[in-house]
């Protein structure tokens, strides 16, 4: 490498370093834009955007970071497989963003929350990607000041995500961070809307801290290659003393790899009961009797409250015969209860328990 290309690596940074990542050039990354604002601007017609001279607007380039300017903006984001590199939506009111094609979004800062909503058979992927609020010339005055910085896997300021039409899908994955962020959580603290439709892919740590997530249609953690975790931490305010439904409606959730696991969480001074609605089959009826699949794990920290786990009618198991559950574990330092008798979970299908 000359010191004309080590001088360029180290202006560009981290968010130079995602951008070779995901495959996009950094003549890309060096012509980053910043929204004006706009009720209703999209990324094809680039209405209100930063310009490029003039006052012709210019489409959002894929590999950019986006900063709302409007107090009430929505973003459609119709330009296929588009990546953001992060979101700011600085102090704007009820920011949103509509999914009309696959969209990659990375990291999403600012004080006010962020709606996604996933059209109809639309993929959304948080990929945890930073922006170091450094810009390559030449660019926009525009950009300039509005250049912001937000580190990799940061999504204080996502909000709630809406799977409003069939096949809707929201992927996380960062494996294709640098620096020791690939694999990291990351964590959503949004509610989830129209879980009917949607589907969950989990393909690297995801801490869930919304109930809803347990409704969604169809998740899955990992893959067949690489194990991954879902966290549900019911230890929110919103959750503190109730209780949580899995598998509820047809819902299920499949740990895709043999070190796959899901996590139940509760760090409350309340107790906290998960309610098996169903026999829990790690394979999500797609082992066909391969055998012991995926870790379920069961923590309670702090507080009194503790945490439940209880079948809905009596006898729901953890694992099924030919796909059982590889291992069960019981963490933390306050009391696990498994209930037994009118609410019995069956652990017959257990292949390891861990305490």
């Amino acid at each position: 490498m000359n010191k004309k290309q080590a001088g360029l690596r180290t202006i560009l940074a981290t968010a130079s370093i995602a951008a070779m990542i995901l495959g996009y050039s950094n003549t890309v990354l060096a012509q980053s834009r910043r929204s004006l604002g706009g009720n209703v601007p999209t990324f094809s017609t680039g209405s209100k955007m930063d310009k490029d001279g003039g006052n012709a607007p210019v489409p959002f380039q894929t590999g950019s970071t986006f900063k709302f300017q409007n107090a009430n903006a929505t973003i459609t984001a119709d330009i296929p497989d588009v990546n953001i590199l992060a979101i700011d939506t600085d102090t704007k009111a009820t920011p949103k963003l509509n999914a009309t094609e696959n969209v990659e979004i990375g990291s999403v800062i600012g004080t006010n929350a962020l709606a996604v909503a996933i059209q109809a058979g639309k993929k959304v992927t948080l990929t945890g990607t930073a922006s170091d609020g450094t810009l390559a010339a030449p660019n926009p005055a525009n950009s300039v000041a509005n250049r912001f910085i937000a580190a990799a896997n940061t999504y204080t300021a996502l909000g709630n995500i809406d799977f409003a039409g069939a096949g809707a899908e929201l992927i996380i994955d960062n494996s294709g961070l640098g620096g020791g962020d690939a694999g990291k959580d990351i964590t959503l603290n949004g509610a989830f809307a129209n879980t009917a439709n949607g589907t969950l892919n989990v393909l690297t740590p995801l801490v869930a801290t919304d109930a809803s997530v347990a409704e969604i249609a169809a998740i899955n953690v990992g893959a067949g290659g690489a194990a991954s975790s879902l966290t549900i931490d019911g230890s929110i305010a919103a959750n503190a003393g109730n209780t949580i439904n899995l598998l509820d409606a047809g819902a299920t959730i499949a740990l895709k790899n043999a070190g796959s696991i899901l996590k139940l969480t509760n760090n409350d001074a309340n107790p906290l009961t998960f309610n098996l609605k169903a026999n829990f089959d790690p394979s999500a009826g797609g082992g066909g009797g391969a055998g012991a699949i995926g870790i379920v794990e069961l923590n309670a920290n702090t507080g009194v409250g503790g945490l439940i786990l209880k079948g809905d009618g009596g006898g729901e198991t953890l694992g099924v015969a030919g796909d059982e559950l590889k291992e069960l574990r019981i963490t933390g330092n306050k009391k696990v209860t498994i209930e037994g008798g009118a609410n019995e979970v069956d652990l017959t299908n257990v292949e390891l328990l861990n305490i």
